[in-house]
């Protein structure tokens, strides 16, 4: 089955895609000899795992599901969300103009569900990156097998659970973090807690109203709620932990250690996008700091 999207006249699929970490988290995969996105998925809650592909030609997102007759709304909406496709960024380049706007560069990749972007936030938490990837892939060996690419889809909050802690811990190796895990797949397995609800909310609710959604959750505290409302548009907020300040440090303060304060002071300039500024600063800093660009053309 293939589907294919109109993309807005800023959007760069690689430069999405490489936005920062998700893309080394399964379930998702990049081919850059082909520039395609790819990921196991379920078209719907209950159904087989799908391999999905997704490719840029021009203005156009070509989303080939290999074995599926079709692809429902629901999915639809989620890789529209995956790519941040609705967002209109457009002011934001106006805004700040330079390498940002010129390279396209401003929307950031997510899961397309907020619960598969909570868990791997909660795991990225007082942990190095690449342990969280390490921690992350365990946990995606809990999820339904797509047999013809021998890879797996995200587990669900009900797989999740039937994990259990100990298995979490041993296996995974996420530690405290378990305990998080396992409660918001509790809540959400139940519809205690309605993940949906806060999609729909970002819509219409302030950034702040979202973060204090996002930090009522266990394992979510005030940086890690700015990061994941930026994957709801909320920008507004720079999302400051050791990383920015070794960031800031370097690049902003001379050698000197700045307090979050003076972080966010910096970037309050740059008012309702200063969230996204400080991610594409730091980002940027990152890959030169490896010696890489932040993508290419």
């Amino acid at each position: 089955m293939k589907l294919e999207f109109a993309l807005p006249a800023d959007f760069h699929l690689g430069r999405t895609v490489h936005s920062h970490g998700f893309i080394d988290t399964v379930p998702f995969a990049w081919d850059e000899a082909t520039s395609t996105l790819s990921r196991i998925d379920r078209l719907t809650p209950k159904g087989p795992p799908k391999l999905v592909r997704l490719k840029q030609s021009r203005r156009t997102l070509v989303v080939e599901v290999d074995g599926a007759t079709k692809i429902p709304e629901a999915y639809q909406r989620r890789i529209r969300r995956m790519l941040q496709l609705h967002l209109d960024l457009r002011p934001f380049h106006r805004s700040v103009g330079g390498w940002i706007a010129k390279g396209k560069y401003g929307r950031v990749l997510r899961a397309g569900e907020l619960y598969e972007d909570l868990v791997k936030a909660i795991c990225g938490t007082n942990i190095l990156w690449k342990q969280a990837v390490k921690c992350i892939a365990k946990i995606g060996e809990f999820g339904p097998l797509h047999r013809a690419s021998g890879r797996r889809a995200f587990p669900s909050p009900t797989e999740m659970l039937l994990v259990g802690e100990q298995r979490l811990r041993d296996h995974a190796r996420v530690g405290y973090r378990a305990q998080a895990i396992l409660e918001l797949s509790k809540r959400v397995a139940s519809g205690e807690l309605d993940l949906e609800a806060i999609e729909a909310a970002a819509l219409t609710e302030s950034g702040d109203q979202i973060r204090k959604r996002l930090t009522a959750l266990r394992g979510i505290g005030p940086s890690t709620a700015c990061y994941l409302a930026s994957f709801l548009g909320k920008f507004d907020r720079p999302s400051i932990d050791s990383a920015v300040l070794a960031f800031a440090e370097v690049r902003l303060f001379e050698g000197r250690r700045p307090s979050v304060r003076e972080v966010e002071a910096h970037f309050q300039q740059y008012g309702e996008w200063q969230g996204l500024v400080s991610w594409w600063e730091v980002w940027r800093n990152y890959t030169e700091r490896d010696g890489r660009e932040l993508h290419a053309p």
